[in-house]
């Protein structure tokens, strides 16, 4: 979603965004193609192209191609249902060039540095910048699809309101929608291998590393403590500016213009499961804007240290990752005492903040099979592991090959990714003892 006027106030409107890579149709491997599928629509290598209420959009690599909401969106099914109508007609134009999207945090055996295509055609100065500055064939940046959720705010008060409150949900992203267990053919031990690389996208600048931002009570505040040191560190290696941008913050939460993206989710198999991610994380951060249960002042007072300890359990664990901090449990309601799994406070978030909210009984076979089988980073793995008899390190290329064909046909049909165990097994069924 593009900036927008400032009379958007929180929760009136929303944004979303997902990439995909382009494969070959056959081995999966990428194909650098994006600017094509573009250039078929636009009638030039444009960096964007309006589809209606879906806008297709290049990135980094030519073989990574996003697509969002043209403009600000009120109701989740509309957007589903312009995702998936342009996820067929680029696959239909991939068709033609003998390839297909792919969905999930990262292409799982692609080596950016052998294989990454840089966009070249047109204006190609973003690019070149990038490149300048960081190296852009690497994988934060040439193999990286994340769902972005943008929400608006209107002044700083709606701002710090709805900073504080995505600073805590922030940790609880990754349980629900990490999807990129896999990198260069292996297994590793993240279920968000895309949020552990973006620590890595910008070496060298101030705050590089860290995922949650600092809470700032203004626009004015946060350029001055966060972005200005960004942009003063960059000067050297970017001297046309092309990189002073919001954007170029690497944390999972970022203000631009007048929303905040939120970052942390990585594409889902489909756009029904990518809009019930936005969904469900629009409730938990609404519930906290309106203080249904923590006052404003004390969200904001979170330390982010303490946040980013909780969101690497998330990021590795995924909704597997053992809660204990009775502090933050306690924003969330959660009414047992002591500890919880992420997959058990997110089952209580769905029966509490989520519904309700438009959208959300449409995402209930979602929320039901992540309750049930777990995030897709868990049912990747576990297809992986169970066709290939527990070799998940790379020996069984054709296995994980095998199964993100699957995934691709899951994109490309716009239903779940359940490649459940046979009946009567109990395997990923319940969740792990404590």
């Amino acid at each position: 979603m593009s900036q927008r006027p400032d009379e958007i106030h929180l929760f009136e409107a929303f944004g979303v965004a997902v990439e995909y890579a382009v494969a070959c149709a056959d081995s999966l491997d990428v194909r650098p193609l994006a600017d094509e599928l573009i250039a078929e629509a636009a009638g030039d290598y444009a960096p964007a192209v309006a589809r209606g209420p879906a806008t297709w959009s290049r990135r980094i690599a030519r073989h990574v191609i996003g697509i969002e909401t043209s403009s600000p969106a009120t109701e989740a099914a509309p957007v589903a249902e312009a995702f998936a109508e342009s996820v067929g007609e680029l696959n239909r134009l991939a068709e033609q060039r003998g390839a297909r999207l792919v969905p999930g945090g990262m292409h799982p055996w692609m080596a950016p540095a052998d294989e990454a295509v840089l966009w070249d055609r047109g204006d190609a100065r973003l690019p070149a910048a990038v490149d300048r500055a960081f190296g852009a064939r690497r994988h934060p940046w040439s193999n990286a699809h994340g769902a972005t959720l943008s929400l608006p705010f209107a002044g700083d008060h709606e701002f710090a309101r709805l900073l504080g409150a995505i600073r805590l949900v922030l940790p609880l992203v990754p349980a629900l929608a990490a999807s990129s267990p896999f990198r260069e053919r292996r297994r590793r031990d993240s279920q968000s291998l895309r949020l552990r690389a973006l620590q890595h996208r910008t070496p060298g600048l101030p705050g590089a590393g860290s995922l949650v931002p600092q809470f700032a009570a203004s626009r004015a505040e946060l350029e001055a403590e966060t972005l200005a040191p960004i942009y003063e560190a960059l000067a050297p290696v970017d001297p046309d500016g092309m990189l002073r941008h919001p954007s170029i913050d690497s944390r999972a939460a970022v203000a631009i213009g007048g929303v905040i993206q939120l970052r942390a989710s990585d594409v889902q198999e489909c756009p029904q499961a990518d809009l019930a991610v936005a969904i469900a994380a629009m409730g938990a951060t609404r519930a906290l804007v309106e203080e249904r249960r923590l006052d404003g002042a004390r969200q904001q007072a979170w330390d982010t240290g303490r946040l980013e300890s909780l969101l690497d359990e998330t990021i590795d664990h995924g909704d597997q990752a053992l809660l204990s901090d009775r502090d933050f449990l306690d924003a969330f309601g959660y009414p047992e005492r002591g500890r919880c799994r992420a997959r058990e406070l997110w089952q209580h978030l769905f029966e509490t903040d989520v519904a309700g909210q438009a959208g959300a009984d449409a995402a209930g076979p979602v929320f039901e099979l992540f309750i049930r089988r777990g995030n897709l980073a868990n049912r990747l793995a576990d297809a992986v592991a169970r066709r290939s008899a527990g070799r998940i390190d790379g020996n069984d290329g054709d296995t994980l090959r095998d199964v993100y064909r699957d995934l691709a046909d899951c994109l490309r049909d716009n239903r779940l990714f359940d490649d459940a165990p046979a009946p009567g097994s109990t395997e990923s069924a319940l969740l792990l003892p404590y």
